[in-house]
């Protein structure tokens, strides 16, 4: 399979992709709460998750081809390497939408994308031989358990600094990613969150009560890296 055919077919993979997720996550029922509808932050992000329509499904699309382009053509990884990535950004794309309108990490598509990983790695330890299995499984399990353990240790310093959606989200993540990618992506969205605090604060957009969503800064990491680094 010559380079152009893999971009394209990892392009009309991830459209695919990004429509399973949708679909999934739109199976779930949500309420919005109450506690966010006077930050004018939380408004204003709520005004462009309800204009969501065929413009930022195009944006996507694009996206979708420029990260495909920069994985296989670039850093020439392999089409499953790829692909593992686009199940992410996919993923995480749509978590971020229903996380920024109604501050909930959908389930079903957290259980969709561990279900996705596991054909990945099926895949992946039949075609590529002189990869072991078992040191997949463990870079899996190390990077999971570590996120775990981390989200829980600050939920319980502090409730308010990070909820359980987002602890399941940064375990899911590093079994996903593994302990390398998954650490360089997450720190990135640290960084971004740092960023946006300190301007929100200066321009008096947000306060030091208002609580951001964790996905949307997760997901911006997962492009940086995707980008800069081949992740």
């Amino acid at each position: 399979m010559n380079m152009i055919a893999k971009v394209v077919g990892l392009v009309i993979l991830s459209v695919g992709l990004c429509f399973l997720f949708l679909y999934v996550a739109k199976a779930e029922k949500y309420t919005e709460s109450e506690k966010y509808v006077d930050d004018k932050f939380n408004q204003l992000i709520t005004r462009i998750t309800d204009a969501f329509d065929i413009k930022l499904l195009s944006v996507k699309f694009c996206l979708d081809i420029v990260i495909a382009c920069m994985l296989l053509l670039f850093y020439q990884n392999t089409f499953l390497d790829s692909l593992n990535t686009m199940v992410l950004v996919n993923a995480l794309f749509v978590i971020t939408l229903y996380d920024l309108k109604y501050h909930i990490i959908p389930n079903r598509a957290l259980i969709t994308l561990l279900g996705i990983k596991v054909i990945v790695v099926l895949l992946t330890i039949f075609t590529a031989k002189e990869i072991s299995a078992l040191f997949i499984l463990i870079d899996m399990l190390i990077a999971g358990l570590a996120f775990l353990l981390i989200g829980v240790v600050c939920r319980f310093m502090n409730k308010n600094a990070i909820g359980m959606g987002d602890v399941k989200l940064l375990s899911v993540i590093g079994i996903v990613l593994g302990v390398n990618d998954s650490f360089h992506m997450v720190i990135t969205g640290m960084v971004c969150i740092f960023f946006v605090s300190v301007i929100g604060l200066f321009l008096k957009k947000l306060t030091r009560d208002s609580e951001l969503p964790l996905a949307p800064f997760i997901f911006v990491g997962l492009i940086i890296s995707a980008i800069s680094m081949g992740v």
